[in-house]
């Protein structure tokens, strides 16, 4: 690591320190930043520093509600459900380039918030994380039925189907990797998501999905992230 890497990072740290200082983190359903709907919220900690570094809206039990009603919504419209498999496959794809093209940003982000090195997270997270969504990417048109030989005058086949929504909670300790193992192989399929990130780090799993929401003509309730406690959104 040279010193020009290094004060890169301490720069973004600071502008990172900033941006999540000038206001509550929002939960993200139906495409839009949302407050919890009874208005809680909890705080954040950097593990390397025990300085606060983020509010956060706290979902509960009504907001998880709200999300998966989003979820359900997007799951039976044919702006998804129909969507071409080279349009979801090209989705997937922009949704890996857009890790790639934050990496930086979304690696300080996550050491700020677990405690881990930029390097650390430079090499052990983002990367991969960016890398599963190409993978699936390429799954898209490779999941399909079967027919099969069976006696008599029938045809017999088998046709795979999405199952709905998903619902997804991930550990604090490889926040932004582990939700994409599990949101990249759920939209392959043609499913939507609502995910749980750990109350302890959820930060990089909501600027993915405000980069995804800024960036990309994702269908509203495809993908939904409700940050709180097990007793609430758990």
């Amino acid at each position: 690591m040279d010193a020009t890497a290094r004060d890169r990072w301490k720069e973004e740290a600071e502008r990172q320190r900033g941006r999540l200082g000038a206001g509550t983190q929002p939960l993200w359903i139906d495409g839009r930043p949302e407050e919890a709907e009874g208005g809680g919220t909890f705080e954040l900690f950097e593990p390397a520093t025990g300085r606060p570094l983020a509010r956060v809206a706290r979902g509960e039990a009504a907001d998880v509600e709200r999300a998966v009603q989003a979820a359900r919504r997007a799951a039976a419209d044919p702006a998804w459900r129909r969507m071409d498999p080279s349009r979801r496959a090209a989705l997937l794809r922009a949704m890996g380039d857009l890790i790639e093209a934050h990496a930086e940003e979304l690696a300080v982000l996550e050491a700020l918030n677990t405690g881990k090195t930029v390097a650390e997270a430079l090499r052990g997270d983002i990367p991969p994380a960016w890398d599963v969504f190409h993978y699936y990417a390429g799954w898209v048109r490779s999941v399909y039925g079967e027919t099969i030989p069976v006696d008599g005058p029938y045809l017999n086949l088998t046709l795979r189907e999405p199952l709905g929504v998903c619902g997804l909670i991930v550990p604090w300790n490889y926040p932004l990797l582990i939700a994409c193992w599990k949101i990249a192989p759920a939209l392959a399929t043609g499913n939507t998501v609502v995910l749980k990130p750990s109350e302890l780090s959820p930060l990089t799993a909501l600027r993915f999905a405000e980069l995804v929401h800024e960036g990309l003509d994702l269908p509203p309730g495809v993908l939904n992230v409700v940050p709180g406690f097990g007793d609430g959104a758990g």
